[in-house]
């Protein structure tokens, strides 16, 4: 639709011979097809009431720039990309001329560098300037108005005639029409605004920008502008993805323009909601995508396809019911309000059963009630997608719900398909019982049933996630045998389905940390919020992976030793180990029943016992304290925000309560850099931040809810003697808890939050909460965790402010939801991709890049182009173009990488600002260094957004990696130094001297003095690569004997430059004064110093004066013309070369 060459067409089929082809039907199954001579057609096809509101929406997403009304329907620049801002006139796809022309204009470099501040002090405190100018949209309209006719819809006599909808367009030109939208296409017809006349009066087509050209001649001009433009842009930015987009933190304030076609977008997009969202059968969708076969390569894609596709829409719906409940604003409520007008109620709209996670039913009688139900539903996602991982392919015979949890205004709602006759089930009592619930209990053990089939299929997913099965009682006393927690439900739907629901207990309990609070209670810190403290999945596997591993080299030690006794002469036998014996399983109920239901402690039961312990000190004693050595010796692995640390904690099987702890470790490290602690502490700040706001918003209404974040940030950030007072709207007579909050009361609650969640003493934090290294760091935090839009504008948050208040009621845009569901994975894709790097690994690139693109080629397939599965494809390959000098190729993979990210994971997350990086450095070797800089300009930006007034290893690369480029195209050498210094400096504070990265940035700062002549800081910097060389590389082998040889040289080289260059001043002056002493007026000559040659020739170092015939003489070596050497070249010049290379470019 947005492209010239496709006619607009969105209503068509295609045809072989005449004969219709399925969507999904391919080539090769096509008979008598023939590629060298294909025969396929587009035939256009009869337009319905859907196929002519996607021609609308096409038609106004050109119209608004892809910026209508209803394109995100939950928050301000859903899923914004900036990078189309960032280049400016800079054509994202430019031709081989454009780039040579680039290359040559590089001479009047200008970039945007110039003026920079190198002080962290103060680009922290910039919020104002870091979004780029977003255009408001076209600026010439191609309509006055595009709107539904007064006549829609069509009557039932019309209908029958072809009518589908009405519109009413009036044309710049001020000519009002009607068109009809019929089965055929689009007309302008007879009626008008006092008669009603569908029939056909002129100008028709296939499409409606087809009847709008040859209705109104400006409407042709500007729509071909708006074409040209949408050509110029990138695909990926306005693509919707199948993904959830990112919903931004910070926001520009949107300008409202007057668009009288916004009721056409509302009415589109609500019609579109209903027959897509509001009408299906979720479980059945689900239950069936899931069951679909996976047999060949085809059937993998589609089934992967369809079931991303199907759990996207159900999240979609699922939001848009949570919204609607938490608004009030849907009925059919199932339960009692309760005291607050909604917790105690369910609700079951569209096919999804909805409900508060609270401790309705009293399920968590021992972990904790109300706090451990608002864990478990999040435990329970985790769970449903492990189950799903591990039974991909449906072959253990059990189904999951689909399951989505969302978080908004406080309020956390579980979003579920429904079980056929789940909502009319009656627990069962026995195993003959026909009831829907057949396996485990409702009551927390209190009645328990296990069917005999359905235990052994549960039994299979037991032993997948290595659940061992383990006895418990009932109320009567009656031993039950389970292979599963006691409070996962196995139900059999009318539909005659297996359901596994309530999965959030699958791992064991963290014992050890459950003593650990205990004695810490002991101790003085508040109690722990609830006893649901468990392990999670990756850590399961992590111990498992261990124990194998020991396992394995104990046997093939036994079978070493087995070979190494048999007698004199007989034959070895075949090695081969027995893994049968080795198993490890844990019984989640282990500590987490009361004892009656636990029963007896029985030896079997204490064996169980034993191993969930040995598991949990696994955490304790092995993974904890190499993470803490790690973060505080290896800060390069440090996470740059928030976000990233939880993922980076999460795969190496760690719970952020653990925060804490590893906080006070890294404290007894000298060697930890301030900014991992730093990050810490804002994160466990942020996290107990979110539990305060979240029960301060549960309790007001939604319209109130700007006041109260305003309120809540003005007495965080304000020092605590200020005075905040909120605002509270007078048409409310209930008093609020907000309303009463101070920044002295503030503080003391967050403060018991961290010692409660993360048992971090209170006197170890700051003395102002606010006043952490990354102030703009902790805000962005706050406001993704509760789904806070801030507009874009200068905040006084630093400084102690005594302003009371910083934060405006108008300042809060918008509150989003926050969603967190199992999203489906394509096992296939992820197979072709581990196959890629293992061809990777043995040396096998050309096989491993083919693997690579089939990997891309499937995930593609499954989740469409915009998916983070699809952009790692992209980063590896623009990796493996640039390594193969293919620069161009390597441009367009890492521009589409970067646009996944930007869209999906937010426009300052890390690793999106890693892609900027990378993408300038692309453009920069292509001679594109106008906007390679504007790239690295704008990631640079959010790196020191991140870091705040601390230093991190990533910021430092970006410093060197500037002033590379800026050196490169000689257009600033002095800033790039002032660049390449702020990285040396940060190298030595976070990484030590010693360290390689911190050499490498010598090496590079030596490399541009040279360039400058400034030879004593060239020496100074020299001597310390020197010595790190020889404390290094200390063996007699050659390669160690060279590499600090030449070291050696480079220092005797600057000595010599030195001092040849101290003999050439001495000579000038001494030249200069006898000149003047023999001058005699009126004398030309007189006027003219002679030429000094200073006599150097002792000076020379040993390995230049004996250079073979060709390399510099001593006269070419006081000439300071070997500064724009490379290291490489440089090297060659001492050792004896003429210092020459046919390339332009020195090493990097």
């Amino acid at each position: 639709m947005d492209s010239p060459e496709g006619n607009f067409n969105t209503c068509f089929y295609l045809a072989f011979k005449g004969t219709r082809l399925q969507d999904s039907t391919l080539l090769t199954d096509i008979q008598d097809f023939d590629l060298n001579h294909p025969a396929i057609a587009m035939v256009t096809d009869e337009f319905n009431e859907r196929e002519v509101r996607i021609q609308i929406a096409r038609l106004r997403e050109i119209l608004t720039g892809f910026k209508s009304s209803t394109s995100s329907s939950f928050g301000i620049d859903v899923g914004i990309s900036y990078l189309q801002e960032v280049s400016g006139s800079y054509d994202i796809n430019p031709s081989a001329k454009a780039a040579k022309e680039s290359d040559d204009s590089n001479k009047s470099l200008s970039h945007p560098f110039s003026g920079h501040s190198f002080e962290l002090s103060k680009s922290a405190e910039v919020i104002a300037g870091l979004l780029p100018e977003v255009s408001a949209g076209p600026e010439d309209p191609c309509l006055k108005s595009l709107t539904v006719s007064c006549w829609n819809p069509p009557p039932p006599y019309r209908r029958t005639a072809g009518d589908i909808m009405y519109l009413a367009v009036t044309t710049n030109e001020m000519t009002t029409v009607h068109i009809t939208c019929s089965v055929t296409g689009f007309f302008i017809s007879r009626s008008t605004n006092k008669v009603f006349d569908p029939t056909i009066k002129s100008f028709s087509g296939p499409t409606l920008p087809h009847v709008l050209s040859q209705l109104s001649p400006s409407f042709k001009t500007e729509f071909a502008k708006l074409q040209a433009a949408t050509l110029k842009r990138h695909p990926h930015t306005y693509l919707l993805p199948s993904s959830q987009q990112a919903i931004p933190w910070l926001v520009q304030e949107p300008r409202n323009v007057p668009d009288t076609s916004r009721t056409l977008d509302v009415l589109v997009a609500s019609a579109d909601a209903a027959d897509t969202l509001a009408t299906r059968d979720w479980n059945e969708d689900l239950c069936s995508a899931a069951a679909l076969p996976s047999s060949t390569h085809t059937e993998k894609v589609i089934r992967a396809q369809t079931l991303h596709r199907v759990y996207s829409e159900f999240v979609e719906a699922a939001i848009k019911g949570v919204t609607s409940i938490v608004q009030k604003s849907l009925a059919g409520a199932l339960g009692d309000a309760g005291a607050d007008g909604l917790g105690g109620q369910m609700f079951l709209h569209g096919g999804i059963f909805y409900s508060f996670a609270k401790d309705q039913a009293e399920s968590f009688p021992v972990t904790g009630g109300a706090a451990a139900a608002h864990v478990a539903v999040s435990k329970d996602v985790d769970g449903v997608a492990k189950v799903d991982a591990v039974a991909s392919g449906n072959w253990i015979g059990l189904n999951t719900l689909g399951t989505c949890v969302v978080d908004f205004k406080g309020m956390r709602v579980v979003a579920q398909t429904v079980v056929p006759g789940i909502l009319n089930r009656q627990q069962g009592k026995d195993e003959a019982s026909n009831d829907v619930i057949v396996y485990g209990s409702i009551d927390y053990g209190k009645n328990i049933v296990s069917q005999s089939e359905f235990h052994e299929l549960i039994g299979k997913m037991g032993d997948a996630l290595r659940i061992e099965s383990h006895n418990v009682t009932d109320a009567a006393g009656v031993e039950h045998t389970l292979n599963t927690p006691v409070d996962v439900k196995g139900i059999v739907g009318n539909d005659g389905r297996k359901y596994v629901l309530d999965l959030g207990r699958l791992t064991p309990a963290d014992i050890e940390f459950l003593d650990q609070i205990d004695a810490s209670t002991d101790n003085g810190l508040p109690a722990y919020p609830h006893r649901l403290t468990l392990l999670r999945h990756e850590l399961v596997d992590l111990y498992y992976e261990q124990r194998l591993t020991k396992f394995v080299t104990e046997q093939r030690a036994e079978i070493a030793d087995r070979v190494k006794n048999l007698p004199e002469g007989e034959e070895a036998p075949q090695p081969e180990l027995d893994l049968s014996a080795f198993s490890i399983k844990f019984n989640p109920d282990a500590y987490m029943l009361s004892p009656e239901t636990e029963g007896a402690e029985t030896e079997e039961l204490l064996k169980q016992k034993e191993n969930v312990r040995l598991v949990s000190k696994f955490l304790q004693e092995t993974i904890i304290p190499a993470i803490t050595v790690e973060l505080g010796t290896n800060p390069s692995s440090v996470p740059l925000d928030g976000q990233r640390l939880t993922s980076f904690l999460h795969e190496r099987g760690i719970n952020m309560r653990y925060l804490g702890r590893i906080a006070l470790s890294l404290e007894k490290l000298n060697s930890a850099p301030s900014y991992v602690k730093d990050l810490l502490v804002s994160e466990m700040i942020a996290r107990a931040i979110k539990h305060v706001l979240r029960e301060l918003l549960a309790e007001i209404p939604l319209y109130m809810s700007s006041d109260c974040i305003a309120h809540f940030l003005n007495c965080f950030f304000a020092s605590k003697d200020t005075v905040v007072k909120a605002n509270k709207p007078k048409s409310s007579h209930k008093e609020y808890s907000y309303v009463s909050l101070t920044p002295e009361s503030l503080d003391q609650r967050i403060r018991a939050e961290i010692a409660s969640r993360f048992r971090y003493p209170s006197e170890n934090l700051p003395t102002h909460l606010a006043d952490t290294s990354r102030k703009i760091g902790l805000l962005r935090s706050i406001a993704l965790k509760v789904g806070i839009q801030l507009k874009q504008k200068s905040y006084n948050i630093f400084n102690n402010s005594k302003q009371d208040t910083i934060f405006e009621s108008s300042d809060i845009l918008n509150l989003c939801p926050v969603v967190k569901y199992p999203e489906p994975k394509s096992v296939f894709g992820d197979d072709v991709y581990e196959h890629a790097l293992y061809n990777f690994r043995q040396g096998d690139k050309a096989q491993g890049q083919e693997y690579l693109r089939e990997a891309l080629n499937i995930y593609e397939q499954s989740f469409g182009p915009l998916h983070l599965d699809a952009s790692k494809i992209q980063q590896n390959l623009a990796r493996i173009h640039h390594e193969n000098g293919e620069l161009d190729l390597a441009k367009i993979y890492q521009r589409r990488a970067l646009l996944i990210h930007e869209r999906i994971s937010g426009f300052d997350d890390p690793e999106t600002l890693q892609q900027y990086l990378n993408l300038g450095f692309f453009e920069c070797l292509t001679g594109n260094f106008s906007v390679g800089f504007d790239y690295m300009n704008h990631a640079l930006k959010f790196f020191e957004m991140h870091c705040g007034t601390a230093v991190h290893p990533e910021l430092a690369a970006a410093d060197a990696q500037i002033a590379m480029l800026l050196a490169e195209s000689k257009s600033d050498l002095p800033l790039g130094l002032k660049f390449l210094t702020r990285a040396i400096k940060t190298y030595e504070d976070v990484l030590g001297k010693e360290h390689d990265q911190t050499i490498r940035s010598y090496e590079l700062y030596i490399n541009q003095l040279i360039q400058l002549n400034d030879w004593e800081r060239a020496l100074e910097y020299q001597e310390l690569v020197t010595a790190s060389m020889k404390k290094r590389y200390t063996g007699d082998d050659e390669k160690s004997k060279n590499i600090v040889a030449n070291a050696e040289k480079f220092v005797e080289f600057f000595k010599h430059k030195i001092q040849t260059e101290k003999a050439e001043k001495a000579g000038k002056a001494k030249a200069a004064t006898e000149g003047a002493k023999k001058a005699t007026p009126g004398s030309a000559k007189a006027n003219k110093p002679k030429q000094a040659v200073p006599a150097v020739a002792k000076t020379i170092p040993s390995t230049v004066s004996k250079a073979p015939k060709g390399a510099a003489t001593a006269a070419d070596e006081v000439e300071p013309n070997k500064g724009h050497l490379s290291i490489d070249e440089l090297m060659n010049f001492i050792d004896g070369s003429n210092g020459k290379k046919k390339g332009k470019k020195g090493k990097k």
